[in-house]
């Protein structure tokens, strides 16, 4: 069985009851009963919280553990780094791809137009040369055109596409 990822942006109150977790949002009165707040404990495979004011019971998380479940606690950067120095190698790699031509397009994860195969290869192996000792990244690409088909959601709304900028190449 596939088993769900739940992830916590805002702050919830997370319990457990009868083997289920409880989803609870704090000084939001009527909100709860819009919400299908019970999710099985069985059914879940990894819970990321990224707020700091997310609330969960030690009896929620035994649970979790029973049932093999991660979870995953995030920083003020929504990075699951452990210490100040691996957030200080993260920013170090981040500003090294910013100065190489990277643009953030969602947080963590950066984008470059590359205008041929040969000059993709030469960007991706200087990714390579900066990853740090216990990075993990994934290199991804596409055609101007299947970029171009990709739709962006904001909420539940279609954003307007841009209007991609001409590309110049000089030679």
């Amino acid at each position: 069985m596939i088993k769900k990822t739940l992830y916590f942006g805002n702050p919830f109150y997370l319990s457990c009851q009868n083997d289920q977790m409880q989803v609870q949002v704090p000084h939001a009165k009527g909100i709860d009963k819009l919400l299908n707040n019970t999710i099985p404990v069985e059914d879940i495979g990894i819970v990321v919280l990224d707020n700091r004011q997310i609330t969960i019971t030690h009896h929620l998380i035994s649970k979790l553990l029973e049932n093999n479940a991660a979870v995953i606690t995030c920083n003020e950067n929504h990075l699951p780094s452990e210490s100040k120095a691996e957030r200080k190698i993260y920013s170090k790699f981040r500003k090294e791809l910013m100065s190489d031509g990277f643009a953030m397009f969602q947080f963590s994860i950066y984008m470059r137009h590359c205008p041929s195969r040969e000059n993709a290869d030469v960007h991706i192996n200087r990714v390579k040369k900066k990853l740090p000792e216990k990075g993990h990244i994934g290199i991804m690409c596409i055609t101007d055109k299947q970029f171009g088909m990709m739709e962006i959601f904001y909420g539940r709304k279609v954003a307007e596409k841009e209007t991609p900028m001409q590309q110049l190449e000089l030679f």
